[in-house]
């Protein structure tokens, strides 16, 4: 393994996202959420975590997930324009749950998420600061897959 390494060329600079979460029931009955970040098709922030709140449905706990691998991504945003300040550009989150993005993206309603915390919508106010595009990723192309 010593001779293995990670190399950064010019192929993709941007700096790109990729967020997931196991909500299936765990004995703790916290999800699981996970996130990776890409520059030129490698890794260079990952994270795999138990939730600290207990979800309930899939869409929180993706939501949840979604919502931390966007803080991640302002500050990865921030730290990549001191150093490389031509490289930066809105980042794209890719998340594999339609309903999450519906959320994270429209302004609306819906009684099934109404108990969500407003600290939780943070992200909406990230998106239409376009610091962060969010888009829709298949579950079996998901990077981020737990």
């Amino acid at each position: 393994m010593c001779d293995l390494m990670l190399t950064y060329g010019a192929e993709h600079s941007e700096l790109y996202g990729y967020t997931d979460a196991d909500s299936t029931l765990q004995k703790h009955r916290c999800a699981i959420s996970g996130y990776v970040f890409l520059i030129d098709r490698g890794a260079i922030l990952w994270s795999s975590y138990k939730q600290e709140l207990v979800t309930l449905s899939t869409v929180e706990a993706e939501y949840v997930a979604a919502i931390h691998a966007a803080k991640e991504c302002i500050w990865l945003w921030h730290l990549i324009g001191k150093l490389f300040p031509l490289l930066i550009t809105i980042t794209t989150l890719h998340c594999d749950n339609q309903v999450v993005l519906m959320l994270a993206t429209q302004d609306n309603y819906h009684v099934q998420t109404k108990h969500i915390n407003i600290y939780y919508h943070f992200i909406c106010k990230v998106i239409t600061s376009n610091v962060i595009n969010m888009v829709y990723y298949p579950t079996n192309n998901m990077t981020a897959n737990i």
